[in-house]
């Protein structure tokens, strides 16, 4: 689980902007109410004002926007082998197994639960491994971008998707 924070001063704003990500998810500091909240997106208004948008007039605009929602990017992260082992490890199945295998021990046959918890982990770790693999092929799949139309200062831009 990755977060990210930072303050932003930005030259002409009389208030910085503070912010920071949790879950993949941003949220602003709010000056007036003291709290943070998710980025409010302006989905509340007529059809008429979309209809009517002409997209942002410059280049500040266009960079004021960026800056309060960011980029359009979808970026699947794919964890580290020990931290996908830990998350398995620390499931209340495979805690249990280890406790029984532990008793196990006490047993004159020590060596076969020894053996067992062997194959325990070489199984989550068999899990582990096919998880990561997965997740690359899903990554390596993503969705090829395509060329868009966009309106930037009332002019229509090709963009990639």
């Amino acid at each position: 689980m990755s977060s990210e924070r930072g303050i932003l001063a930005v030259q002409g704003e009389e208030e910085p902007l503070v912010w920071f990500f949790f879950q993949k998810t941003k949220y602003q500091y709010n000056f007036e109410r003291k709290t943070f909240h998710g980025i409010q997106f302006p989905t509340a208004m007529p059809l008429r004002h979309y209809q009517e948008c002409k997209g942002y007039v410059d280049d500040a605009d266009l960079a004021a926007a960026e800056r309060q929602y960011g980029k359009n990017d979808l970026e699947l992260e794919v964890p580290e082998f020990g931290a996908l082992f830990k998350e398995r490890a620390t499931a209340p199945f495979f805690v249990f197994q280890v406790f029984c295998v532990a008793l196990w021990c006490l047993d004159e046959f020590w060596y076969y639960s020894v053996f067992t918890l062997f194959m325990l982990v070489a199984f989550e770790c068999t899990l582990v491994q096919q998880q990561l693999r997965n997740l690359s092929l899903i990554r390596k799949m993503g969705n090829k971008p395509y060329m868009i139309q966009a309106l930037h200062a009332n002019s229509t831009k090709n963009l990639d998707s």
